[in-house]
């Protein structure tokens, strides 16, 4: 997959909110700059955390693998801390909605709009 590849892929907005955007594009930064063929397999929200599959290009040093992996993980961390629609540390949490649904990682203002909308 090569960088345009990547980046039309990563220009769908649907695969996470866009307060994880950012995080989305740091961590294709991190690893492009690791391996700029490597492909991106799957990027989406699960259990109110961002996953980021990937696969890096076959052949290179393992301790390439763990710096893209430790990358992936870094980014996936930070993402419970962030509000996944607007992007703010403040006042985040991780559950679900007051009337079942996704369990979401949001901010108290987001939250209280999700929960309206339910």
């Amino acid at each position: 997959m090569n960088a345009a590849e990547r980046a039309e892929y990563l220009d769908d907005h649907h695969l996470v909110g866009r307060g994880w955007r950012s995080v989305v594009l740091e961590i294709n930064e991190g690893i492009s700059a690791i391996d700029p063929d490597y492909t991106i397999l799957q990027v989406k929200e699960k259990f109110g955390g961002l996953r980021y599959y990937f696969e890096l290009t076959e052949g290179l040093p393992q301790e390439l693998w763990e710096k893209a992996e430790r990358i992936v993980s870094d980014g996936e961390k930070k993402c419970y801390e962030l509000c996944e629609s607007c992007g703010t540390s403040d006042n985040v949490s991780t559950k679900p909605p007051t009337n079942f649904g996704w369990i979401r990682t949001l901010c108290h203002t987001c939250r209280h709009l999700s929960n309206r909308d339910d």
